[in-house]
């Protein structure tokens, strides 16, 4: 999967999940970056893989509710994994 792709998807249900703004203005400045000509066409092997990443970044990691939008995202896509 092109992460590109990946993260618009996310932010898409992100937004259908009602998250914060904050939340949004994250995948966005990520998404931003991935769209870099250097980055090329980078990818990755799902969503859940795609919403991790996210979660693991310093913003998620220092704004609970960006952590929280993102681990409600990440419980939906383990349970559509099943």
């Amino acid at each position: 999967m092109n992460v590109t792709e990946g993260l618009k998807v996310i932010r898409e249900r992100l937004i259908e999940n009602n998250a914060t703004a904050p939340t949004i203005a994250h995948v966005d400045d990520i998404l931003k970056r991935a769209q870099v000509p250097s980055v090329g066409g980078a990818s990755a092997q799902s969503l859940l893989q795609l919403t991790r990443m996210l979660m693991r970044h310093p913003t998620a990691a220092t704004k609970s509710a960006v952590y929280n939008d993102l681990s409600q995202l990440e419980e939906q896509l383990e349970g559509s994994a099943v």
